[in-house]
C-alpha cells in the first residue's frame, strides 16, 4: 500500500523570475491558520496518504488507496482528453472548453502520432514545474514561481486535525471537478504536498491568480455576474445529487451540541465586544430556533458532502475563460449541501460580505444591487423545495458560531441582526423578501410617439459650489458667451417630442444668486421660443442629498407620470429626445469636438463606463472602470416613471439595509446616481440600450 504520492519538479532559476511579477494572497479573508505565498522552489512534495485520510468516521473517510486515487484524479488531466504537450497557452484556453470540444467529438479516435517537441511553458521558456501538468494548469501557474502555504499551529484558532480534514475535501473536490462534466468549469487549488512535525501542520497548494468576487461585481457585465452566482449554484447542486435524505430528528442533537458551546463561548466574550443584554438576546434566539425545529423533526434534509464554507470571499473567477476556483474548505459539524446554500445567503441577505471586504460609498449601490440579485437567484433555485423550510437552522446557525469569533462591531451588527431577521421569520410562510424580479411587470422598451418629461436636477451641494475655473456658483457659471451654463445645458435638445422641462433648482441658492425667481427666468429669454414656452421650475425650500432625491422630488410634486428623460445640469450636447429605456453616450475614441473648441471630456476617471452586447443592447455599467471606450453623458431615459420611482425606492431599501447592517467605513451617506438606478433595472433584465449624442461639453468637472 503506497504510503504518499510524491511529485517530479524541475525547479527554475530563481533569476528567471520577474521582479515585475509580484503576486497577491486574494480572498484570505480571516483564515484561522497562517496562511501566506511562498515560492515554487520551498514546496513540500509528499503527501502523507494515511494522515490524511485518518480521521472520524464520517462520509468522507477513505481509505489510503482509495485516496491516492482521488489525489491522482485531482492531478489529471481534463476527463476524455489526452495530454497534449505540444498545445501552446493559447490553444489549450479553459478546461471547459476543452472538455466541451471533446464531448463534440465523441467517435474520433487519436491517430497514432510520433511525439511532438513541447513548446516551452512560459514567455522565458522555462519548462513546467511539475510533470503531470497540463495545458489548463499552465496558465494558471504565473511561470510555475509560486504556491500558497497553510500552516496551523498548536495552541492556534485550528489545530492540525481539522485542516487535514479540510484538505481532504479539497483533494476529493479537486477529483470530482476532474471526473464530473457538470463540474468542468469549476475547479480548486491542487495540493502539492503537506508536512507534519510535533507541533504544526504544513500544506503547500497551487496559487490561483483570478479575481475575486468583488472585482467581477464592479467592472463585469450581467452575464458574468450570473453566471458567477449560477455556477455557485450548480456546485450545491452537484452536492445534493450526492446526498441521502434523513430526517432532521436525526441530527437534532448535534445542533443541541453545537448551540451550548456557542452559548459558553459568547459568556467570555461579555463585557467587552458583547453587553450582557446582547448575550441574553442572542441566548434567547438560540432556544427559539431549537425549540422551533425541534417541532420539525419529520422535516428531510439531505446528507453528504459540502464544501463547508462557500462564501464569495473563497472564490476566485477567471472571467475569461468561465472558470470558478474554489477553497478553504471547512469541516462541518453536520455536513450537507445546506451548509453552503445558508453560507451564500450569508453573505448576498445578510450581507456578511460586506463587513470582509473594502466598499468605497461610491462602489456600495452597485455591490450591493449585485448582492440583491445573487439572493434573489438562490431564492430562485430553491425556494420551491422542501429544504427551504428547514434552511433557517443552517442559516441561523452559521451566524451564530461566528459569535464567539468576531472581532469588530461591523460584524457584531451584521450577525445580531441577521439573528433577529432570521427568528424574526420563523413561521411565516409567504417569501421573506420583496416579490422577485423574474415576476415583474415588462415595461416596453421605447415607447412609440408618447411625448416625454425632461427632468433637469439642479440642487444638491454640488450645484451650489463655487465653480473652480470661473469663481462662480456652478448653477450660474458663464461660458465664453456670457451663456449661464444651466441654459446651456437643455439648448442642444431636439424637443419635439417633448412635453414639458421640469429645471429643478433650491430657492435659496436662487434669491441669493440673482435675488428673485423671475430673475432667474429671465436668464432662459434667449431659448427659441417652442423650448421656453415648455419650461417649468421647480424651487425647492430645502437642498436635496443626490440627484435621485431630486428627482424623485419633483416627480411626487408635480405627480410625473409616464416617459421621462433625466438631464444632467452641468454639460451640454445635441439630442433628439425620445420615448424609451436608453442613455446617452461619448466615444472617448471619436476624436468629436465640441462647437465651442472646448474639449469633450475634461475627466476621464469620474465618468460610468457603458459595455453593449448585440443591437446596442447595455450589458454593463462600471464607474471608474474602462470596460469600453464609450461613457455615459449625463442623459438617461425611461419609458416609464414608475420603474423608475420602484427601482430606485428598492435601491435606497437595500442601501438602508446595509447601513443598518454594515455601517460603510467612510462617514457620510451613499450619493445614488441615475447609472445606479439603472443598472438595478439591468440587472433585473430590463432592456436598456446606448445612443451616441454629438457637440458634448462637459462643464462639471473642475478641468473644465
Amino acid at each position: 500500500m503506497p504510503s504518499a504520492l510524491a511529485q517530479t519538479k524541475t525547479r527554475p532559476s530563481s533569476k528567471s523570475i520577474s521582479k515585475a511579477h509580484i503576486p497577491t494572497l486574494k480572498g484570505a479573508g480571516k483564515s484561522d491558520c497562517e496562511v501566506k505565498i511562498i515560492h515554487i522552489d520551498k514546496c513540500e512534495a509528499f503527501v502523507p496518504l494515511e494522515l490524511v485520510a485518518a480521521g472520524d468516521n464520517g462520509s468522507d473517510l477513505l481509505s489510503p488507496c482509495e485516496l491516492e486515487s482521488a489525489l491522482l484524479a485531482a492531478r489529471a488531466p481534463s476527463p476524455c482528453l489526452l495530454p497534449e504537450p505540444s498545445m501552446s497557452l493559447a490553444m489549450g484556453g479553459s478546461r471547459s472548453s476543452r472538455v466541451q470540444k471533446a464531448s463534440r467529438r465523441p467517435q474520433l479516435a487519436r491517430r497514432d502520432t510520433p511525439q511532438r517537441s513541447p513548446r516551452p511553458s512560459t514567455p522565458s521558456g522555462l519548462v513546467n514545474t511539475r510533470s503531470y501538468i497540463d495545458s489548463s494548469t499552465i496558465r494558471r501557474l504565473t511561470s510555475g514561481s509560486w504556491a500558497v502555504r497553510k500552516e496551523a499551529h498548536d495552541g492556534g484558532k485550528q489545530d492540525g486535525s481539522r485542516l487535514l480534514k479540510q484538505i481532504r475535501k479539497q483533494i476529493i473536490f479537486s477529483a470530482e471537478c476532474r471526473n464530473s462534466r457538470n463540474l468542468s468549469n469549476v475547479s480548486t487549488p491542487e495540493i502539492y504536498g503537506l508536512r507534519q512535525d510535533n507541533h504544526s501542520i504544513v500544506v503547500d497548494m497551487e496559487y490561483i491568480p483570478f479575481q475575486d468576487v468583488k472585482h467581477i461585481m464592479l467592472t463585469q457585465d450581467k452575464a458574468t455576474n450570473e453566471w458567477l452566482v449560477e455556477t455557485a449554484v450548480s456546485i450545491v447542486d452537484y452536492e445534493l445529487s450526492k446526498c441521502t435524505p434523513q430526517r432532521l430528528s436525526s441530527v437534532l442533537s448535534t445542533f443541541t451540541s453545537k448551540a451550548n458551546s456557542i452559548k459558553s463561548a459568547l459568556g467570555q466574550k461579555v463585557g467587552g465586544l458583547v453587553s450582557f443584554t446582547e448575550m441574553d438576546t442572542a441566548v434567547a434566539q438560540i432556544d427559539k430556533v431549537m425549540g422551533y425545529f425541534s417541532q420539525r423533526g419529520h422535516l428531510s434534509i439531505p446528507m453528504g458532502p459540502c464544501h463547508g464554507d462557500l462564501t464569495f470571499q473563497n472564490m476566485l473567477v477567471d472571467f475569461t475563460a468561465r472558470e470558478l476556483c474554489v477553497f478553504d474548505f471547512l469541516d462541518s459539524f453536520v455536513e450537507t449541501p445546506l451548509q453552503d446554500i445558508a453560507k451564500l445567503l450569508q453573505d448576498c441577505r445578510h450581507l456578511w460580505f460586506l463587513t470582509q471586504v473594502s466598499v468605497t460609498l461610491k462602489e456600495r449601490a452597485r455591490v450591493v444591487t449585485m448582492l440583491d440579485s445573487f439572493h434573489d437567484k438562490i431564492m430562485n433555485a430553491y425556494y420551491d423545495y422542501e429544504i427551504w423550510e428547514v434552511l433557517p437552522l443552517f442559516e441561523f446557525f452559521c451566524l451564530a458560531r461566528i459569535l464567539p469569533y468576531m472581532t469588530t462591531e461591523q460584524e457584531k451588527v451584521c450577525i445580531l441582526t441577521g439573528m433577529t431577521r432570521i427568528c424574526n421569520d420563523l413561521g411565516n410562510t409567504g417569501p421573506d423578501m420583496c416579490d422577485s424580479p423574474y415576476f415583474l411587470p415588462v415595461s416596453p422598451t421605447f415607447s412609440g410617439d408618447e411625448k416625454v418629461t425632461v427632468i433637469v436636477p439642479a440642487m444638491g451641494a454640488e450645484m451650489a459650489q463655487t465653480h473652480p475655473a470661473t469663481g462662480q456658483t456652478k448653477l450660474l457659471s458663464l461660458d465664453q458667451t456670457n451663456v449661464p451654463l444651466v441654459v446651456r445645458s437643455v439648448a442642444g435638445l431636439a424637443t419635439e417630442n417633448v412635453s414639458s422641462i421640469v429645471l429643478a433648482v433650491e430657492k435659496q441658492v436662487i434669491l441669493r444668486e440673482c435675488g428673485s425667481t423671475e430673475a432667474f427666468e429671465r436668464l432662459f429669454d434667449d431659448l427659441d421660443s417652442r423650448k421656453h414656452g415648455l419650461l417649468e421650475f421647480y424651487y425647492s425650500e430645502d437642498q436635496t442629498s443626490d440627484v435621485i432625491e431630486t428627482v424623485l422630488a419633483v416627480q411626487a410634486a408635480l405627480d410625473i407620470a409616464g416617459a421621462v428623460f433625466i438631464k444632467d445640469a452641468d454639460n451640454d450636447f445635441t439630442f433628439s429626445i425620445e420615448a424609451g429605456n436608453y442613455m446617452t453616450l461619448v466615444n472617448l475614441v471619436s476624436g468629436n469636438q465640441s462647437n465651442n473648441n472646448r474639449s469633450s471630456i475634461a475627466d476621464a476617471t469620474h465618468k460610468s463606463y457603458v459595455g453593449s452586447t448585440y443591437d446596442n443592447v447595455i450589458s454593463n455599467l462600471a464607474y471608474g472602470s474602462f470596460v469600453s471606450s464609450r461613457f455615459a453623458c449625463g442623459g438617461w431615459g425611461f419609458v416609464d416613471m414608475a420603474d423608475f420611482v420602484r427601482a430606485a425606492t428598492d435601491v435606497r431599501r437595500s442601501l438602508s439595509l446595509a447601513k443598518s447592517l454594515v455601517p460603510a467605513s467612510s462617514p457620510g451617506d451613499v450619493k445614488l446616481q441615475v447609472a445606479d438606478i439603472i443598472w438595478k433595472l439591468i440587472v433585473e433584465g430590463t432592456l436598456f440600450f446606448g445612443i451616441e449624442v454629438s457637440d458634448y461639453a462637459d462643464w462639471g468637472c473642475p478641468q473644465a
